[in-house]
């Protein structure tokens, strides 16, 4: 069916109509042959069931998952032009409302490091959120899959977890159903919603879209319905409102019967949220990303934050009056901790009738999404639901994330200690078998060696060496096969029409064998083998990581290994102020936690994993065959900055801050509390002058943004104004602030 988009005024990223068809004749409710096609033809015989006659849908990836729409014969399907096509107006996520009730989906992303999937990119982007709740009231719903934003895993190395990066979305909100996984596993969802579309009664159909609560009434019904839903109960907790659902848990029959049954006098309620208080973080002394701010989004459905600012909690007044029931029922509240650790998220209702809360989020480092739970997540989800005595409304959500590229250290008193930037994960691994095994035969063993093979004796030396030699056998037949298989693969390019079939047959074979022997070479170093108790490889590579784990490596194992990589990890780690060095005199690791404890258990995970990444380094350039890799971790370049400083902060007797000192890896620049760069202090040491601080980023001047997200690091410099400051006594560590001029 062809049909005409017509524009209309704009809406945020834009907004498109759709010409009503050309009259056909009528068609039946559904195909379907199975239990949900009985129940809607039952229905429309009897008058009960609207049907899809004026549902459309949408598919934006040029049928790479098209919905057969086959069992659905009323449904009409929007057709893009080639103009559109050209211009790419079909493609990706959906950036205009359509004003007709429209279901939609797009197999398409991105990959985690260039800007993720389509929810993702709609999350982090300016507008991005506002102009889904638009969308989502129009009666638009729009299905993606998540792809590679959430899989266990962090950084995407290859741990125990996993080699993804956990939950990578900043954001949840109703406006979008986003599937697990990649490619048509978007299937089971549009095809829920198409049936349960047609399954609202005719008057409470129309009712819904002309209140544009018909959307919300879907995401209440799928959410509901859902099969990992226990009870009812279950309704009001974070496993009902996941970021991303899976498709094996769709009750689609479920979801019709619920439809169904709904009644015009009781339709779901909505419930919507606005903020009315909260602190603003002050940039430059809070946070240091110029144009940004703590807010991500405000719109009805869904707020969202960034924890930015430097305080260990982030207080919110939010407010829940503006929700809503059609019918005018009165409404109940409720207020739940979706994702976060409910001991330390406070939520402390206002008034009897629980319209207004009190929200108190501490900062939260990634963690798992639930216990026992692989995947990881930074972010806290606080659910507001009504209720109008027959239905719950779908979740409201307040949101809040913290960056994962921050290692933060508070105090028991709440007091920041540190904020170490570019935090990161460490891979150590042998990534070369041969080079490896060839060090094994050495005599002496080297002591970057012995480190790792522990307590062994002469037969399990003896053992690894036996065990080298058949690596090495099959590492040169696995070499061989993939040359093979690499030539097999070409001649199927080369081959004429006629040949065709026998080069794909005989690249297939080459590519069994060259799969097979690499695995059988794999095996070797990964399955146990005669002469050890657990494979080889997991020996050695937990000997390393237990190394790298191990804060005193540098200062006691590493002088011993000595060398130019240890000579470099120490000066990175005295550049960063982990670690001083007087002249003449051992370097000394400067713990940032007080107390009596040894040093080694004073320091924060910062300083920990800074330590591990100089072991790292040193056993990689000591130990032949051994790779380690230091990635900084993930977090949406859309949403920070990278900055590659250190941040140490001070406070006065009474907790009163006083500023902190940056490491830059060059430098150490002290800054007052108000984020300016101290020039001169008093005998008390209180900044008597400063200076402003710019912050910048220096983008190169061939810099495309088409080749990726802009990953240019922070910089930052003292500016021209000056300030002076006075005290009214030695116990005043705030003074007052007087603007002493610009430099000339």
């Amino acid at each position: 069916m062809k049909t005409i988009l017509i524009p209309l005024a704009s809406l945020a990223m834009g907004t498109w109509a759709v010409a009503a068809p050309e009259v056909a004749p009528a068609k039946p409710i559904t195909a379907d042959k199975g239990p949900i096609g009985e129940l809607l033809r039952k229905w429309a015989a009897e008058g009960t069931a609207a049907g899809n006659i004026d549902d459309w849908y949408d598919n934006r990836d040029r049928g790479h998952s098209q919905l057969n729409l086959s069992p659905y014969p009323q449904l009409q399907a929007i057709e893009y032009s080639e103009a559109d096509r050209k211009t790419n107006r079909d493609w990706a996520l959906q950036t205009n409302v359509r004003a007709v009730t429209v279901f939609g989906n797009s197999s398409t992303s991105a990959g985690p490091t260039t800007g993720g999937s389509n929810p993702r990119s709609a999350y982090a982007s300016h507008g991005g959120i506002p102009f889904l709740y638009t969308a989502y009231r129009k009666n638009n719903l729009y299905l993606y899959p998540a792809h590679h934003d959430h899989h266990p895993g962090h950084d995407g190395l290859p741990l125990a977890t996993g080699t993804f990066y956990g939950d990578l979305f900043p954001a949840n909100t109703p406006y979008f159903i986003i599937s697990q996984g990649s490619s048509g596993t978007d299937q089971p969802f549009m095809k829920a919603v198409a049936s349960t579309l047609a399954a609202f009664r005719p008057e409470v159909k129309t009712a819904l879209a002309s209140e544009g609560m018909l959307m919300p009434a879907v995401q209440m019904i799928f959410r509901m319905c859902n099969k990992q839903l226990a009870t009812p109960a279950d309704y009001l907790t974070g496993k009902a409102h996941p970021t991303v659902f899976r498709g094996d848990q769709v009750d689609a029959l479920k979801m019709v019967q619920m439809a169904h049954d709904i009644d015009a006098k009781h339709l779901p309620p909505l419930a919507a949220l606005r903020v009315v208080e909260e602190d603003s973080p002050e940039a430059g002394r809070d946070f240091f990303e110029p144009l940004l701010t703590e807010v991500l989004a405000d719109s009805p459905c869904a707020i969202a934050r960034v924890h930015r600012a430097m305080a260990a909690s982030r207080r919110f007044v939010v407010s829940a009056d503006g929700s809503k029931d059609v019918n005018g029922l009165p409404l109940t509240y409720h207020w739940v901790v979706l994702r976060g650790d409910p001991e330390r998220v406070k939520i402390n209702l206002r008034n009897k009738a629980g319209t207004s809360a009190e929200i108190v989020i501490p900062f939260h480092e990634r963690a798992p999404i639930a216990p026992g739970d692989p995947l990881e997540s930074n972010r806290v989800d606080i659910g507001v639901f009504v209720h109008n005595g027959t239905h719950w409304s779908p979740p409201a959500f307040f949101t809040s994330f913290t960056l994962d590229s921050e290692a933060r250290t508070y105090d028991a008193h709440g007091r920041l200690i540190e904020i170490g930037y570019s935090m990161g994960e460490s891979l150590i691994e042998i990534s070369n078998w041969p080079a490896f095994f060839d060090t094994l035969k050495t005599e002496p063993i080297s002591p970057g060696v012995r480190l790792i093979t522990g307590d062994w004796k002469g037969a399990d030396f003896a053992a690894a060496i036996a065990m080298g030699e058949s690596y090495k056998t099959a590492s040169a037949k696995a070499d061989a096969l993939a040359k093979e298989r690499k030539d097999a693969e070409a001649a199927v390019q080369k081959a004429a029409p006629e040949a065709k079939k026998e080069a794909e047959e005989a690249a297939k074979k080459a590519r069994e064998a060259a799969e097979a022997a690499a695995k059988n070479r794999d095996a070797i170093v990964a399955e146990k083998q005669p002469g050890f108790d657990v494979p080889l490889k997991s020996c050695v590579e937990s000997h390393l990581r237990a190394l790298i784990e191990d804060p005193t490596f540098c200062l006691t194992h590493g002088a011993k290994l000595g060398g130019p990589s240890r000579d470099a990890a120490i000066k990175r780690l005295i550049a960063y102020g982990i670690v001083k060095q007087t002249e003449g005199q051992q370097p000394e690791v400067l713990p940032v936690l007080p107390g009596n404890k040894p040093w080694n258990e004073r320091l924060s995970r910062y300083q920990r994993v800074m330590l591990g990444r100089g072991a790292g380094e040193i056993l990689a350039a000591a130990i032949p065959g051994v790779r380690y890799d230091f990635r900084t971790n993930l977090v949406d370049p859309r949403l920070t900055i990278p900055k590659t400083w250190r941040d140490v902060f001070h406070h006065a007797p009474d907790g009163t801050p006083t500023g902190w000192t940056r490491y830059d890896g060059t430098a150490a620049t002290e800054f007052n509390a108000r984020g300016q760069a101290i020039e001169t202090r008093d005998a008390l040491g209180r900044c008597l002058t400063a200076r402003a601080v710019i912050y910048e980023r220096k983008r190169a001047a061939n810099f495309d943004p088409r080749s990726g997200p802009d990953r240019t690091p922070l910089t930052f410099s003292a500016g021209i104004h000056r300030f002076e400051f006075k005290y009214d006594s030695d116990r005043d560590f705030v003074g007052t602030m007087t603007e002493a001029g610009a430099l000339k």
